[in-house]
């Protein structure tokens, strides 16, 4: 949020006067695993949610981001500034410098060996918790909804300035960093699964709740994959039922490879060994035996004979066996759900669609590049600048398609890895929450089938770049589309983008060299090194490291030549 850094200990009597939510409900099981998710481990532990939320701020937020794209977003209390204390926060929203504010979706570190290792900020963290009872680490974060709606996208290296106008028709920045385009699945797009966001309006961010939780390194430890008994060091892959032992494949062949008799033993693999069902929350001293499917959450002979389920309402539920009801989830959490397989197929048509409309675009910007070369260099700026729009506007589509997919393996990455690390009880509760989330996937609707980029700068009249499309945004929008994400510099002041040939590299090392507009070129000359240059070569999957510094140039509109 902020570089300036603090630890705000947050008033009783301002909690008193806040809504806390209860263990049993569903809110705080959504909040539990949605955390669960981001930190990327089932070793964090909520202690207290409180409900924050401001009718006020509920209302504008509604109004706000009406048919936006809106997303969960985890802020840290200790990375809060001085203007934006946990009570202003939740009194008046978030107070934003003309800068903006930056909103991370997706995952957070709670381990100084966390999976973020690009974000130093946040794993400076863990030298300022102090260790609570046990070695648990205690944190306090805000959940926010962030409205996001149309991102256009920033490189992350882009050079900041006091104020960044972003054009009309987008409601934030993204801020793009190369390591997301991995295109990578599963458990590696899980791990990297964190976008940022640049947000300048205070009714775009709606805190709803204050969240403690603590997270305990021992546990983690416990969750890992089991070693195996006779070794002590590999990873065992093999449970041997008559030795109630765990063996890696080594130590497996060598201990069975005795004699007849021991070969005989059965081995299943690991994930199948016996389980224990654990202990009833009411009755610590009671063993659960059953499943509430109505009520999601394990039965013990006491709940059914006098307590939870032996009256009312509950009394009618049918509970099943707890190991036939381990063994439906598990089953059922294998499977695939259709509706994402569905969205991710869309996702991924819509990704192919888009990449082939970025090459057509650097295709026909090629091509317009070669008919113009020899104009003056602000005609070549123009033409790089008019792609750059479509590029970032392709690409921002193409990275919020990005994101949903990912979106999609991170939360089924995650369920995998709970498959293998949970016990049957806690894998059952882990289940219902994670259908919650796989219906809230269900319900989104946020893919534009509609490329509005079309590959359509040509050359007219004054040899103007004309952008067809820019046209068509102006009637729509009634104003002029103009760009004003840049840098206040001059076109003749500023350095020259990487130059695709090397006339262009000799024009505009001639023309930064005299500090005057270049004089007109011969064009005998210019045919001459028409016909010597390299062609442009722009193709978004194999970029160069000329075409990567070609598309994170700022984008600036320069005037008619």
């Amino acid at each position: 949020m902020n570089d300036t850094s603090r630890r705000e200990e947050v008033p009783a009597d301002f909690l008193a006067k806040q809504t806390p939510l209860s263990r049993h409900s569903d809110e705080w099981a959504r909040i539990e695993y949605l955390l669960q998710l981001s930190a990327r481990t089932t070793a964090v532990k909520v202690t207290n949610v409180w409900s924050i939320g401001n009718p006020h701020l509920t209302m504008q937020f509604e109004k706000r981001t009406q048919n936006m794209l809106t997303l969960d977003s985890w802020v840290d209390v200790t990375r809060l500034g001085e203007d934006n204390g946990v009570q202003e926060v939740c009194q008046r929203g978030f107070k934003f410098p003309p800068s903006g504010l930056l909103f991370s979706s997706g995952n957070v570190s709670v381990n100084s060996h966390g999976e973020d290792s690009r974000n130093t900020e946040v794993n400076q963290l863990l030298s300022r918790v102090r260790l609570g009872a046990g070695g648990r680490r205690p944190f306090e974060y805000l959940l926010c909804k962030i409205g996001v709606g149309r991102s256009y996208c920033l490189e992350e290296s882009t050079p900041p300035t006091d104020k960044i106008a972003i054009p009309p028709g987008y409601e934030s920045i993204y801020l793009h960093r190369s390591e997301n385009e991995t295109g990578a699945e599963g458990e590696v797009v899980g791990k990297s699964y964190k976008h940022d966001y640049i947000l300048f309006d205070s009714p775009q961010v709606l805190p709803c709740f204050l969240v403690n939780f603590e997270y305990d390194p021992a546990m983690e430890e416990k969750m890992k994959a089991p070693r195996c008994d006779v070794c002590e060091e590999a990873i065992a892959t093999v449970y041997c039922t008559a030795d109630n032992a765990r063996l890696c494949a080594d130590c497996d062949e060598e201990t069975h490879s005795h004699n007849k008799l021991v070969s005989r033993h059965i081995r299943v693999p690991v994930s199948e060994q016996p389980r224990s069902f654990g202990v009833c929350a009411t009755h610590p001293d009671v063993t659960v035996e059953f499943f509430c499917p109505t009520c999601h959450v394990p039965v013990c002979v006491h709940c059914k004979m006098v307590g939870t389920h032996s009256a009312g309402e509950a009394a009618s539920h049918k509970l099943i066996g707890i190991a036939d009801a381990y063994k439906g989830a598990l089953s059922a959490s294998q499977k695939m759900d259709p509706l994402l397989d569905r969205r991710r197929t869309t996702v991924k048509e819509q990704l192919r669609l888009i990449d082939d409309r970025l090459r057509e675009v650097n295709k026909n910007s090629s091509a317009v590049e070669e008919k113009i070369y020899q104009i003056l260099q602000e005609a070549l700026y123009q033409l790089q600048d008019e792609t750059q729009k479509k590029m970032s506007v392709l690409l921002g589509e193409e990275l919020e398609l990005r994101r949903q997919l990912e979106q999609i393996e991170w939360l089924e990455s995650f369920l995998r890895f709970q498959q293998q690390a949970l016990p049957p009880v806690d894998f059952l509760t882990s289940w219902s929450r994670h259908c919650q989330l796989r219906s809230e996937l269900h319900n989104l609707n946020t893919i534009r089938t509609e490329i509005n980029v079309f590959p359509d700068i040509r050359l007219e009249g004054r040899i103007q770049v004309v952008n067809e499309s820019q046209t068509r945004d102006r009637s729509f929008m009634g104003k002029s589309p103009k760009v004003d994400v840049k840098t206040e510099q001059s076109a003749s002041s500023r350095s020259p983008a990487p130059a695709s040939t090397s006339f262009r590299a000799n024009l505009f090392q001639r023309h930064m060299s005299n500090g005057l507009d270049m004089p007109s070129v011969n064009p005998a000359l210019g045919a001459s090194l028409a016909s010597s240059m390299t062609k442009p070569s722009f193709h978004y999957d194999s970029a160069s490291a000329e075409e990567a510094a070609y598309i994170k140039r700022p984008t600036t509109v320069q005037g008619m030549l």
